[in-house]
């Protein structure tokens, strides 16, 4: 998308303004020129595809004429319409495989529908959902994490660690998240939605208030969120995140350095499992 913005992407009209491409005609259409907003969302093939998405327009909001004013609305103007978690995780999806499709057409002479766009989208956007939890005691050397990953086919991974106890129990889940963060990019995930049970968490990654003393883990949070394509994190009861909170403290108990992601929890990390069928 910022490559989109800064018209970094190699469409007909700027490889005419480079002198390497002999006319700026969309290959899509044959009828206009291709700019980066053609090709997006004025071109025939992208309107269509656009209308089968589940977008909150009203009518000539989107797509127009200005790129600033589509991404405008597909950022920010979409929020205040109530756009779902899901039309939105979709978005940078639709754009990548709409450019996809715009390269196979003028390299391989494949058509590739508006309908398989919005299917592709939809496949790869498609986001896991974390739940974390910190356990944390000041008289304690450690302080211990542990994460709930449910993939869209059903499956589950149990995340635990332990690291030095840290400053407060706010920063041992801003801790626990940066982890789970980096595991779930180790896994190859990139578009996550993760859950905390600790809303003063959640509220200052919402509206980023400056902390001085979580400046650097703010630093690390924002730079992590670079290498997802969805990357959200909101609220969740504790009376939901029970398990999660059970693999915190048994990474804590145990008063060691540890670090295990795995479809089952070895039962010298937490002799009970019968918590794993519960929210």
């Amino acid at each position: 998308m910022w490559q989109l913005l800064t018209n970094c992407v190699p469409v007909c009209s700027q490889l005419a303004d480079r002198h390497c491409h002999p006319n700026r005609t969309c290959p899509r259409c044959g009828q206009h020129e291709e700019t980066v907003n053609h090709m997006l969302f004025e071109c025939p093939f992208a309107t269509q595809t656009w209308s089968l998405e589940t977008l909150p327009i009203d009518p000539g909001e989107f797509p127009r004429p200005s790129i600033f004013d589509n991404f405008d609305y597909l950022l920010h103007r979409i929020h205040k319409r109530n756009g779902t978690e899901e039309c939105l995780a979709r978005i940078p999806w639709i754009l990548w495989f709409l450019w996809k499709a715009r390269n196979e057409k003028v390299f391989n002479n494949k058509d590739i529908s508006p309908l398989e766009v919005i299917q592709s989208a939809a496949s790869e956007a498609a986001s896991r959902r974390v739940a974390v939890d910190t356990s944390w005691k000041e008289e304690d050397a450690r302080y211990g994490g542990g994460f709930v990953m449910e993939n869209e086919d059903g499956s589950t991974l149990f995340g635990s660690f332990a690291s030095n106890r840290v400053l407060s129990p706010l920063h041992a889940e801003f801790g626990t998240l940066l982890w789970a963060m980096k595991s779930s990019l180790t896994l190859g995930h990139v578009s996550m939605a993760f859950e905390s049970d600790r809303m003063q968490l959640v509220r200052l990654i919402e509206e980023e208030e400056e902390w001085p003393n979580l400046m650097a883990v703010f630093d690390e949070f924002f730079n992590l969120c670079s290498w997802f394509v969805f990357c959200s994190i909101s609220f969740v009861s504790r009376l939901k995140n029970l398990r999660a909170d059970c693999l915190a403290k048994g990474a804590r108990s145990h008063g060691f350095f540890l670090s295990h992601v795995h479809s089952e929890v070895p039962t010298w990390l937490v002799p009970d499992t019968t918590w794993l069928e519960s929210s």
